[in-house]
Protein backbone atom coordinates (compact mmCIF):
# COMPACT_ATOMS: atom_id res chain seq x y z
CA UNK A 1 0.00 0.00 0.00
CA UNK A 2 2.78 2.19 -0.52
CA UNK A 3 3.80 5.79 1.59
CA UNK A 4 0.02 6.21 2.49
CA UNK A 5 -1.20 2.55 2.85
CA UNK A 6 -4.38 2.61 4.61
CA UNK A 7 -2.87 2.41 8.30
CA UNK A 8 -1.77 5.26 8.06
CA UNK A 9 -4.41 7.37 5.97
CA UNK A 10 -6.83 7.79 9.36
CA UNK A 11 -3.74 9.98 11.00
CA UNK A 12 -3.73 12.29 7.89
CA UNK A 13 -7.58 12.63 8.11
CA UNK A 14 -7.15 13.53 11.93
CA UNK A 15 -4.33 15.60 11.31
CA UNK A 16 -6.33 17.62 8.35
CA UNK A 17 -9.21 17.96 10.84
CA UNK A 18 -7.46 18.99 13.70
CA UNK A 19 -5.93 21.74 11.47
CA UNK A 20 -8.83 22.69 9.46
CA UNK A 21 -10.40 23.26 12.88
CA UNK A 22 -7.80 24.79 15.21
CA UNK A 23 -9.31 28.49 13.76
CA UNK A 24 -12.19 28.53 15.49
CA UNK A 25 -11.30 31.48 17.73
CA UNK A 26 -11.99 34.90 18.53
CA UNK A 27 -9.54 36.64 17.16
CA UNK A 28 -8.65 39.79 19.27
CA UNK A 29 -6.10 40.58 19.09
CA UNK A 30 -2.82 40.84 16.54
CA UNK A 31 -1.55 37.67 17.25
CA UNK A 32 -4.73 35.92 17.08
CA UNK A 33 -5.74 38.13 14.07
CA UNK A 34 -2.66 36.48 12.12
CA UNK A 35 -2.59 32.95 13.55
CA UNK A 36 -6.65 33.01 11.70
CA UNK A 37 -5.08 33.84 8.52
CA UNK A 38 -2.77 31.19 8.58
CA UNK A 39 -5.42 29.05 9.00
CA UNK A 40 -7.40 30.67 6.45
CA UNK A 41 -4.75 30.51 3.87
CA UNK A 42 -4.52 26.31 5.07
CA UNK A 43 -7.99 25.93 4.05
CA UNK A 44 -7.64 27.99 0.78
CA UNK A 45 -4.67 25.26 -0.01
CA UNK A 46 -6.71 22.05 1.35
CA UNK A 47 -9.46 23.58 -1.15
CA UNK A 48 -6.82 23.58 -4.01
CA UNK A 49 -6.26 20.10 -3.57
CA UNK A 50 -9.28 18.80 -2.39
CA UNK A 51 -9.36 16.33 -6.12
CA UNK A 52 -5.94 14.63 -5.24
CA UNK A 53 -7.21 14.54 -1.41
CA UNK A 54 -10.60 13.17 -2.24
CA UNK A 55 -9.05 10.53 -4.12
CA UNK A 56 -7.29 9.12 -1.37
CA UNK A 57 -9.86 8.99 0.51
CA UNK A 58 -11.19 6.19 -1.22
CA UNK A 59 -8.74 4.03 1.09
CA UNK A 60 -9.38 5.40 4.39
CA UNK A 61 -11.29 2.51 6.66
CA UNK A 62 -14.44 3.46 7.26
CA UNK A 63 -14.94 3.32 10.93
CA UNK A 64 -16.42 6.30 12.62
CA UNK A 65 -14.11 8.35 13.75
CA UNK A 66 -12.47 8.89 10.36
CA UNK A 67 -16.12 9.02 8.88
CA UNK A 68 -16.33 12.33 11.41
CA UNK A 69 -13.09 13.70 10.36
CA UNK A 70 -14.01 13.60 7.01
CA UNK A 71 -17.22 15.66 7.45
CA UNK A 72 -15.14 18.49 9.17
CA UNK A 73 -12.66 18.18 5.41
CA UNK A 74 -16.22 18.17 3.30
CA UNK A 75 -17.19 21.19 4.99
CA UNK A 76 -13.66 22.84 4.27
CA UNK A 77 -13.82 21.00 0.38
CA UNK A 78 -16.19 19.51 -0.33
CA UNK A 79 -15.93 16.13 -2.47
CA UNK A 80 -17.27 15.18 -5.96
CA UNK A 81 -20.82 13.65 -5.95
CA UNK A 82 -18.79 10.82 -7.69
CA UNK A 83 -16.39 10.60 -4.45
CA UNK A 84 -19.38 10.42 -2.30
CA UNK A 85 -20.66 7.25 -4.12
CA UNK A 86 -17.39 5.71 -3.92
CA UNK A 87 -16.76 6.00 -0.16
CA UNK A 88 -20.47 5.13 -0.01
CA UNK A 89 -19.73 1.79 -1.59
CA UNK A 90 -16.54 1.45 0.28
CA UNK A 91 -18.58 1.70 3.61
CA UNK A 92 -21.25 -0.74 2.50
CA UNK A 93 -18.73 -3.27 1.01
CA UNK A 94 -17.16 -2.98 4.22
CA UNK A 95 -19.76 -3.35 6.42
CA UNK A 96 -20.80 -6.53 4.26
CA UNK A 97 -17.66 -7.99 4.64
CA UNK A 98 -16.72 -8.21 1.26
Amino acid sequence: TGLMGDKRLPELVRFLRETLDSGSFPRWSPFLQSLGEEVDEWRREVRLFATELWSLMDLAPPKRSVLRDLAVLARVAAPTEVVCSALLQHGLAAASGD
